[in-house]
């Protein structure tokens, strides 16, 4: 099959100055042994028409030579919509089974044509090697959110300025002044039935005199009836 004919050889001289774009990872960091090194690659833009029979998706130092990360890429139409692959493997297994050294490496797609074999150029996004850590290197590429920036909190809206509560029991129209409990209206109806107020005093004496005069008549009618008998 070409695509594994194409694998075999040595991988072509890549200087960086002829990249078709980048692949956006699925991750912007990561170890040598994470299984797979991330979920997912995307390249920027479809392959160049008519090397879109297969592709690959690769790891390797700049210049090559790229090993596999995923199966190859066998569907076709890859010159039509960006190539998404998933890798299979991680870092160290890619490379041979082996750590892999400090430095910078390259994740890579490549495109192939039933007709001309490679394109001479390929999509490649950089990463850094520290250690048994692997990160993307700045402007070297994109990784899924690993340049979003997060939204500004918003400011705290003040809370609008409350107003009084109403006085529940208040039901005095606005600009009429109001009494306070227990003091009686300027209305003389109303003040000979409350409880306090000026004609108070008088509608109590007046009922003790009735009450005097009850009594009196009712000590002369006792008398009146012993007298008779």
């Amino acid at each position: 099959m070409l695509i594994a004919t194409a694998a075999l050889g040595a991988a072509p001289a890549d200087d960086g100055s002829g990249r078709l774009g980048t692949v956006e990872l699925g991750a912007a960091q990561g170890t040598g042994t994470d299984d797979p090194i991330f979920a997912s690659a995307t390249t920027s833009a479809p392959c160049p028409d008519g090397y879109g029979s297969d592709a690959l998706l690769r790891v390797g130092p700049p210049g090559g030579p790229y090993t596999n990360l995923a199966r190859p890429l066998i569907d076709g139409g890859y010159d039509r919509r960006p190539v998404s692959a998933q890798p299979n493997r991680s870092f160290a297994v890619a490379i041979g089974g082996t750590a892999p050294s400090d430095g910078e490496w390259w994740v890579v797609v490549e495109c192939f044509s039933e007709l001309h074999g490679q394109h001479p150029q390929r999509f490649a996004t950089s990463i850094t090697v520290t250690g048994d850590q692997w990160r993307l290197t700045p402007g070297g590429g994109s990784a899924a959110g690993a340049t979003a920036t997060p939204a500004a909190a918003a400011p705290p809206t003040p809370a609008p300025a409350s107003e009084p509560a109403a006085d529940p029991g208040d039901t005095t129209p606005d600009g009429v002044e109001s009494t306070a409990p227990g003091d009686v209206a300027d209305d003389p109806a109303l003040s000979r039935t409350a409880r306090s107020g000026p004609a108070s005093a008088g509608v109590s004496w007046w009922w003790l005199a009735v009450l005097i005069a009850a009594g009196a008549v009712i000590a002369v009618v006792v008398r009146v009836t012993r007298t008779s008998r």
